[in-house]
Protein backbone atom coordinates (compact mmCIF):
# COMPACT_ATOMS: atom_id res chain seq x y z
CA UNK A 1 0.00 0.00 0.00
CA UNK A 2 2.63 2.58 0.72
CA UNK A 3 4.37 1.36 -2.90
CA UNK A 4 1.29 2.29 -4.53
CA UNK A 5 0.64 5.80 -2.47
CA UNK A 6 4.83 6.54 -3.24
CA UNK A 7 4.09 6.12 -6.99
CA UNK A 8 0.28 8.09 -6.65
CA UNK A 9 2.19 11.25 -5.26
CA UNK A 10 5.31 10.54 -8.00
CA UNK A 11 3.11 10.71 -10.26
CA UNK A 12 0.91 13.85 -9.79
CA UNK A 13 4.20 15.88 -9.09
CA UNK A 14 4.99 14.81 -12.39
CA UNK A 15 1.85 15.83 -14.12
CA UNK A 16 1.44 19.27 -12.45
CA UNK A 17 4.78 19.85 -13.40
CA UNK A 18 4.10 18.85 -16.95
CA UNK A 19 1.33 21.37 -16.78
CA UNK A 20 3.27 23.77 -15.56
CA UNK A 21 6.04 24.19 -18.01
CA UNK A 22 3.41 24.37 -20.88
CA UNK A 23 1.41 26.62 -18.73
CA UNK A 24 4.78 29.20 -19.19
CA UNK A 25 5.25 27.87 -22.87
CA UNK A 26 1.43 29.17 -23.57
CA UNK A 27 1.87 32.54 -21.01
CA UNK A 28 5.35 33.16 -23.05
CA UNK A 29 4.24 32.60 -26.71
CA UNK A 30 0.65 34.42 -26.42
CA UNK A 31 0.83 36.88 -23.55
CA UNK A 32 3.82 37.83 -23.28
CA UNK A 33 5.01 37.08 -26.81
CA UNK A 34 4.63 40.81 -28.36
CA UNK A 35 6.74 42.22 -25.43
CA UNK A 36 9.65 39.34 -26.05
CA UNK A 37 9.46 39.99 -29.63
CA UNK A 38 9.78 43.83 -29.48
CA UNK A 39 13.22 42.78 -27.53
CA UNK A 40 14.32 40.92 -30.09
CA UNK A 41 14.61 43.63 -32.73
CA UNK A 42 17.26 45.45 -30.41
CA UNK A 43 19.04 42.56 -30.04
CA UNK A 44 21.25 41.47 -33.11
CA UNK A 45 23.86 38.57 -32.66
CA UNK A 46 27.51 39.49 -33.92
CA UNK A 47 28.46 38.22 -37.21
CA UNK A 48 32.19 38.04 -38.80
CA UNK A 49 32.91 40.64 -41.83
CA UNK A 50 35.89 41.03 -43.89
CA UNK A 51 38.09 44.32 -43.56
CA UNK A 52 39.71 44.93 -47.29
CA UNK A 53 43.49 45.45 -47.50
CA UNK A 54 44.89 48.47 -48.62
CA UNK A 55 45.56 48.25 -52.01
CA UNK A 56 49.32 48.36 -53.23
CA UNK A 57 50.38 52.01 -54.51
CA UNK A 58 52.27 51.91 -58.43
CA UNK A 59 54.96 54.24 -58.82
CA UNK A 60 57.22 55.84 -61.28
CA UNK A 61 61.37 55.21 -61.83
CA UNK A 62 61.32 58.95 -59.73
CA UNK A 63 59.14 57.24 -56.87
CA UNK A 64 55.76 59.63 -57.80
CA UNK A 65 52.71 58.23 -57.11
CA UNK A 66 50.55 56.95 -60.55
CA UNK A 67 47.94 55.03 -58.47
CA UNK A 68 47.14 55.18 -54.97
CA UNK A 69 44.41 53.97 -52.45
CA UNK A 70 43.77 56.50 -49.68
CA UNK A 71 41.05 55.63 -47.17
CA UNK A 72 37.44 56.74 -46.98
CA UNK A 73 34.57 55.93 -45.00
CA UNK A 74 30.82 55.69 -45.29
CA UNK A 75 29.19 57.04 -42.12
CA UNK A 76 25.60 55.90 -41.16
CA UNK A 77 22.50 56.57 -38.88
CA UNK A 78 21.32 53.94 -37.22
CA UNK A 79 17.73 55.27 -36.08
CA UNK A 80 16.82 52.34 -34.04
CA UNK A 81 19.66 52.58 -31.50
CA UNK A 82 18.90 53.42 -27.74
CA UNK A 83 21.28 56.87 -28.26
CA UNK A 84 18.37 58.25 -30.29
CA UNK A 85 15.49 56.65 -28.41
CA UNK A 86 16.98 58.43 -25.26
CA UNK A 87 16.69 61.89 -27.42
CA UNK A 88 13.36 61.20 -28.37
CA UNK A 89 12.27 60.78 -25.05
CA UNK A 90 14.01 63.97 -24.09
CA UNK A 91 12.72 66.35 -27.18
CA UNK A 92 16.11 66.90 -27.52
CA UNK A 93 16.35 64.70 -30.93
CA UNK A 94 15.58 67.48 -33.77
CA UNK A 95 17.79 70.04 -32.00
CA UNK A 96 20.56 67.36 -32.00
CA UNK A 97 19.75 66.85 -35.37
CA UNK A 98 20.26 70.09 -36.90
CA UNK A 99 23.33 71.01 -34.95
CA UNK A 100 24.65 67.66 -37.12
CA UNK A 101 23.55 68.76 -40.21
CA UNK A 102 25.61 72.44 -39.43
CA UNK A 103 28.33 70.49 -38.64
CA UNK A 104 28.15 68.36 -41.58
CA UNK A 105 27.94 70.87 -43.97
CA UNK A 106 31.49 72.57 -42.49
CA UNK A 107 32.93 69.40 -42.30
CA UNK A 108 32.63 67.71 -45.69
CA UNK A 109 33.27 70.18 -48.46
CA UNK A 110 31.95 67.87 -51.18
CA UNK A 111 28.00 68.06 -49.43
CA UNK A 112 26.06 68.27 -52.28
CA UNK A 113 22.79 68.85 -50.08
CA UNK A 114 22.02 71.73 -48.43
CA UNK A 115 20.80 71.90 -44.66
CA UNK A 116 17.43 71.56 -45.16
CA UNK A 117 17.55 68.93 -47.43
CA UNK A 118 19.57 67.40 -45.17
CA UNK A 119 17.49 66.98 -42.44
CA UNK A 120 14.51 66.02 -44.99
CA UNK A 121 16.61 63.43 -46.22
CA UNK A 122 17.59 62.26 -42.23
CA UNK A 123 13.73 62.35 -41.72
CA UNK A 124 12.90 59.86 -44.17
CA UNK A 125 15.20 56.98 -42.18
CA UNK A 126 14.03 58.09 -39.15
CA UNK A 127 10.26 57.64 -39.91
CA UNK A 128 11.38 54.72 -42.22
CA UNK A 129 13.70 53.38 -38.71
CA UNK A 130 16.26 52.27 -40.18
CA UNK A 131 19.84 50.72 -38.96
CA UNK A 132 21.87 51.63 -41.85
CA UNK A 133 21.19 55.01 -43.12
CA UNK A 134 24.03 56.44 -45.13
CA UNK A 135 24.61 59.81 -43.35
CA UNK A 136 25.74 61.69 -46.86
CA UNK A 137 25.09 59.46 -49.65
CA UNK A 138 28.90 59.63 -50.47
CA UNK A 139 32.05 58.89 -49.21
CA UNK A 140 34.43 61.20 -46.19
CA UNK A 141 38.30 61.27 -46.90
CA UNK A 142 40.39 60.83 -43.86
CA UNK A 143 40.55 64.47 -42.47
CA UNK A 144 37.16 64.99 -43.41
CA UNK A 145 36.31 61.97 -41.35
CA UNK A 146 38.27 63.28 -38.45
CA UNK A 147 37.02 66.71 -37.88
CA UNK A 148 33.54 65.24 -38.19
CA UNK A 149 34.02 62.56 -35.85
CA UNK A 150 35.90 64.69 -33.44
CA UNK A 151 33.91 67.93 -33.37
CA UNK A 152 32.82 68.89 -29.72
CA UNK A 153 29.23 68.34 -29.82
CA UNK A 154 30.30 64.13 -30.36
CA UNK A 155 31.42 64.43 -26.62
CA UNK A 156 30.24 65.29 -23.44
CA UNK A 157 32.43 66.39 -20.32
CA UNK A 158 32.26 63.90 -17.54
CA UNK A 159 33.93 64.44 -13.99
CA UNK A 160 37.33 65.56 -14.01
CA UNK A 161 37.56 66.48 -17.28
CA UNK A 162 37.21 63.43 -19.19
CA UNK A 163 35.25 62.94 -22.04
CA UNK A 164 32.52 60.87 -22.95
CA UNK A 165 30.75 60.06 -26.44
CA UNK A 166 27.59 62.05 -26.83
CA UNK A 167 24.00 60.11 -27.92
CA UNK A 168 24.86 61.61 -31.44
CA UNK A 169 27.58 59.79 -31.53
CA UNK A 170 26.78 56.61 -30.43
CA UNK A 171 23.83 56.81 -33.43
CA UNK A 172 26.53 56.92 -35.74
CA UNK A 173 28.87 54.16 -37.24
CA UNK A 174 31.42 54.06 -40.05
CA UNK A 175 32.86 51.54 -42.73
CA UNK A 176 35.96 52.01 -43.89
CA UNK A 177 36.26 51.39 -47.51
CA UNK A 178 39.69 52.38 -50.40
CA UNK A 179 39.35 54.34 -53.59
CA UNK A 180 41.40 54.10 -56.36
CA UNK A 181 42.68 57.57 -57.30
CA UNK A 182 45.05 58.35 -60.30
CA UNK A 183 47.36 61.89 -58.73
CA UNK A 184 48.61 62.66 -62.42
CA UNK A 185 44.84 62.17 -64.10
CA UNK A 186 44.92 60.46 -67.89
CA UNK A 187 48.60 60.29 -67.70
CA UNK A 188 49.63 56.77 -68.95
CA UNK A 189 46.54 56.21 -67.16
CA UNK A 190 44.86 53.47 -69.71
CA UNK A 191 48.60 51.41 -69.51
CA UNK A 192 47.46 51.45 -65.31
CA UNK A 193 44.79 50.07 -65.52
CA UNK A 194 41.97 50.64 -63.26
CA UNK A 195 40.07 48.77 -60.29
CA UNK A 196 36.62 47.48 -59.49
CA UNK A 197 34.71 49.95 -57.45
CA UNK A 198 33.02 47.20 -55.40
CA UNK A 199 34.99 44.57 -53.65
CA UNK A 200 34.46 40.86 -53.92
CA UNK A 201 32.58 38.96 -50.89
CA UNK A 202 36.01 38.51 -49.43
CA UNK A 203 36.24 42.15 -49.64
CA UNK A 204 39.44 42.26 -52.12
CA UNK A 205 39.42 44.76 -54.90
CA UNK A 206 40.47 43.75 -58.16
CA UNK A 207 41.96 44.88 -61.31
CA UNK A 208 40.60 45.62 -64.32
CA UNK A 209 43.10 46.04 -67.39
CA UNK A 210 46.54 47.31 -67.74
CA UNK A 211 49.14 46.97 -64.54
CA UNK A 212 46.09 46.54 -62.10
CA UNK A 213 45.51 43.75 -63.62
CA UNK A 214 48.74 42.22 -64.46
CA UNK A 215 49.91 42.25 -60.98
CA UNK A 216 46.20 42.43 -58.94
CA UNK A 217 47.51 39.40 -57.07
CA UNK A 218 50.50 40.98 -55.90
CA UNK A 219 48.52 44.40 -55.20
CA UNK A 220 45.48 43.29 -53.98
CA UNK A 221 47.09 42.24 -50.21
CA UNK A 222 44.86 39.71 -48.23
CA UNK A 223 41.73 40.72 -46.17
CA UNK A 224 41.62 40.46 -42.59
CA UNK A 225 38.38 39.81 -40.42
CA UNK A 226 36.36 41.83 -38.08
CA UNK A 227 33.23 41.13 -35.88
CA UNK A 228 30.48 43.47 -35.71
CA UNK A 229 28.17 43.21 -32.77
CA UNK A 230 25.34 45.71 -30.70
CA UNK A 231 26.11 46.71 -27.44
CA UNK A 232 25.62 49.23 -25.28
CA UNK A 233 22.89 50.64 -28.34
CA UNK A 234 25.04 51.23 -30.89
CA UNK A 235 27.16 48.49 -33.42
CA UNK A 236 30.92 48.31 -32.33
CA UNK A 237 33.65 46.22 -34.44
CA UNK A 238 36.35 44.22 -32.77
CA UNK A 239 39.42 43.52 -35.09
CA UNK A 240 39.80 39.48 -35.32
CA UNK A 241 42.53 39.43 -38.09
CA UNK A 242 44.11 42.49 -39.03
CA UNK A 243 44.26 42.90 -42.89
CA UNK A 244 47.98 42.86 -44.81
CA UNK A 245 48.08 45.52 -47.47
CA UNK A 246 49.08 44.76 -50.75
CA UNK A 247 52.78 45.05 -52.33
CA UNK A 248 53.76 48.46 -53.57
CA UNK A 249 54.70 48.06 -57.79
CA UNK A 250 57.24 50.13 -58.91
CA UNK A 251 57.25 50.77 -62.52
CA UNK A 252 59.65 52.18 -65.19
CA UNK A 253 57.93 55.52 -66.45
CA UNK A 254 59.21 58.71 -65.99
CA UNK A 255 56.79 61.64 -64.75
CA UNK A 256 58.27 64.11 -66.65
CA UNK A 257 58.99 62.69 -69.78
CA UNK A 258 55.98 60.96 -69.96
CA UNK A 259 54.49 64.34 -69.53
CA UNK A 260 56.87 65.58 -72.22
CA UNK A 261 56.03 62.87 -74.97
CA UNK A 262 51.97 63.07 -73.94
CA UNK A 263 52.57 66.82 -74.98
CA UNK A 264 54.26 66.06 -78.07
CA UNK A 265 52.13 63.59 -79.49
CA UNK A 266 48.95 65.12 -79.04
CA UNK A 267 50.14 68.21 -80.77
CA UNK A 268 51.25 66.58 -83.67
CA UNK A 269 48.00 64.10 -83.82
CA UNK A 270 45.93 67.46 -83.62
CA UNK A 271 47.94 69.05 -86.83
CA UNK A 272 47.57 65.63 -88.60
CA UNK A 273 43.93 65.65 -87.49
CA UNK A 274 44.76 61.96 -86.99
CA UNK A 275 42.61 59.47 -85.53
CA UNK A 276 44.92 57.88 -82.85
CA UNK A 277 48.00 57.52 -82.40
CA UNK A 278 51.05 55.75 -80.17
CA UNK A 279 54.58 57.13 -79.01
CA UNK A 280 56.89 54.93 -76.87
CA UNK A 281 60.19 56.48 -74.75
CA UNK A 282 62.67 53.01 -74.77
CA UNK A 283 66.09 53.44 -72.58
CA UNK A 284 67.92 51.45 -75.30
CA UNK A 285 70.57 50.05 -73.09
CA UNK A 286 67.99 48.18 -70.92
CA UNK A 287 64.76 47.90 -72.99
CA UNK A 288 62.94 49.76 -69.94
CA UNK A 289 59.83 51.88 -71.33
CA UNK A 290 60.50 55.10 -69.83
CA UNK A 291 57.37 56.98 -71.54
CA UNK A 292 54.32 55.63 -72.99
CA UNK A 293 51.63 57.85 -74.56
CA UNK A 294 48.50 56.62 -76.56
CA UNK A 295 45.74 59.31 -77.59
CA UNK A 296 42.74 58.88 -79.56
CA UNK A 297 40.33 61.85 -81.29
CA UNK A 298 36.99 61.82 -79.13
CA UNK A 299 35.05 64.42 -81.63
CA UNK A 300 34.53 68.00 -81.06
CA UNK A 301 37.74 70.60 -81.11
CA UNK A 302 40.62 69.42 -82.89
CA UNK A 303 42.65 68.84 -79.58
CA UNK A 304 40.25 66.67 -78.03
CA UNK A 305 42.53 63.48 -77.59
CA UNK A 306 42.35 61.52 -74.88
CA UNK A 307 44.23 58.90 -73.33
CA UNK A 308 43.33 55.47 -74.79
CA UNK A 309 44.10 51.50 -74.52
CA UNK A 310 48.35 50.82 -74.91
CA UNK A 311 47.86 51.07 -78.73
CA UNK A 312 51.74 49.45 -78.51
CA UNK A 313 50.84 46.33 -76.92
CA UNK A 314 47.39 45.68 -77.49
CA UNK A 315 47.14 46.19 -81.58
CA UNK A 316 50.06 43.14 -82.46
CA UNK A 317 50.12 42.08 -85.70
CA UNK A 318 53.09 40.71 -87.62
CA UNK A 319 56.26 42.93 -88.16
CA UNK A 320 55.82 42.94 -91.94
CA UNK A 321 58.58 45.24 -94.03
CA UNK A 322 59.62 46.66 -90.86
CA UNK A 323 61.28 42.91 -90.12
CA UNK A 324 62.96 42.84 -93.86
CA UNK A 325 65.91 45.20 -92.35
CA UNK A 326 66.08 42.21 -89.69
CA UNK A 327 66.35 39.61 -92.70
CA UNK A 328 69.27 41.92 -94.56
CA UNK A 329 71.20 42.62 -91.30
CA UNK A 330 71.31 38.62 -90.76
CA UNK A 331 72.56 38.70 -94.36
CA UNK A 332 74.94 40.96 -94.36
CA UNK A 333 76.27 40.38 -90.74
CA UNK A 334 76.85 36.70 -92.32
CA UNK A 335 78.89 37.47 -95.33
CA UNK A 336 76.24 36.13 -97.86
CA UNK A 337 75.56 39.78 -99.26
CA UNK A 338 77.08 43.08 -99.73
CA UNK A 339 74.64 46.14 -100.33
CA UNK A 340 75.94 46.14 -104.01
CA UNK A 341 75.48 42.46 -103.99
CA UNK A 342 72.46 41.75 -106.71
CA UNK A 343 69.54 39.68 -106.76
CA UNK A 344 67.17 38.89 -110.16
CA UNK A 345 63.18 39.47 -109.40
CA UNK A 346 61.84 38.47 -112.59
CA UNK A 347 58.67 39.70 -113.12
CA UNK A 348 57.97 40.64 -109.89
CA UNK A 349 56.48 37.29 -108.36
CA UNK A 350 57.51 34.05 -106.73
CA UNK A 351 56.11 31.31 -105.35
CA UNK A 352 57.40 29.58 -102.48
CA UNK A 353 55.14 26.45 -100.71
CA UNK A 354 52.09 27.22 -102.60
CA UNK A 355 52.14 30.77 -102.03
CA UNK A 356 52.57 33.41 -104.42
CA UNK A 357 55.03 36.32 -103.13
CA UNK A 358 54.41 39.87 -105.22
CA UNK A 359 56.61 43.04 -105.54
CA UNK A 360 55.93 46.32 -106.47
CA UNK A 361 55.55 47.53 -109.96
CA UNK A 362 59.31 49.19 -109.74
CA UNK A 363 60.29 45.91 -108.49
CA UNK A 364 61.89 44.20 -112.09
CA UNK A 365 64.89 42.29 -112.94
CA UNK A 366 67.95 42.79 -111.42
CA UNK A 367 68.29 44.57 -108.27
CA UNK A 368 70.90 45.26 -105.61
CA UNK A 369 69.92 44.49 -102.22
CA UNK A 370 70.25 47.76 -101.45
CA UNK A 371 68.00 49.07 -103.75
CA UNK A 372 65.70 45.72 -103.08
CA UNK A 373 65.72 47.68 -99.07
CA UNK A 374 64.93 51.16 -100.61
CA UNK A 375 61.79 49.57 -102.44
CA UNK A 376 60.57 46.96 -100.03
CA UNK A 377 60.73 44.08 -102.04
CA UNK A 378 59.14 41.41 -100.61
CA UNK A 379 60.94 39.01 -103.00
CA UNK A 380 64.49 39.60 -102.16
CA UNK A 381 64.17 39.29 -98.89
CA UNK A 382 62.26 35.76 -98.83
CA UNK A 383 63.94 34.44 -101.25
CA UNK A 384 67.60 34.96 -100.09
CA UNK A 385 66.57 33.35 -96.43
CA UNK A 386 65.47 30.43 -98.11
CA UNK A 387 68.25 30.12 -100.24
CA UNK A 388 71.02 30.97 -97.46
CA UNK A 389 69.17 29.14 -94.70
CA UNK A 390 67.27 26.67 -95.89
CA UNK A 391 68.87 23.37 -94.86
CA UNK A 392 69.57 25.18 -91.49
CA UNK A 393 66.10 27.55 -90.86
CA UNK A 394 67.23 27.58 -86.92
CA UNK A 395 70.18 29.09 -87.98
CA UNK A 396 68.41 32.29 -89.26
CA UNK A 397 66.31 32.21 -86.33
CA UNK A 398 69.18 32.35 -84.06
CA UNK A 399 70.92 35.07 -85.78
CA UNK A 400 68.00 36.78 -85.22
CA UNK A 401 66.92 36.36 -81.47
CA UNK A 402 70.48 37.21 -81.55
CA UNK A 403 69.91 41.09 -82.32
CA UNK A 404 67.36 41.40 -79.32
CA UNK A 405 64.27 40.15 -81.17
Amino acid sequence: KSVAKYNIVIGTVFVLVTLAIWYKVFNTMINEGPKWRAIAKNLRPPREVPISPIRGNIYSSDNKLLAISPPYYRIFFDFQSQSIALLQNKGLLMERLDSLASLAIESFSSCKMSKKELLRYWQRGLDRKSRHWDLLQQQASFLEYEQFMNAPMMYIKGERGKRSRSSVYRSLYSEKVSRRQKPYGELVSATIGNVYGTPDSSGLAHGSGGLELAYDSLLMGKPGIAKIGYIGGRNTSTILQEPISGANLYTTFSVDTQREVHKILKKRLSELKAARGTALVMEASTGRIVAMANLQFRGGDSTNYTETYPIAFNDLMEPGSTFKAATMMALLDDGYITPESTFDVGNGVWGYGGAKIEDGRKSRGVITYARALALSSNIVPAASVVKYYGENPQRYIDKVKSFGF
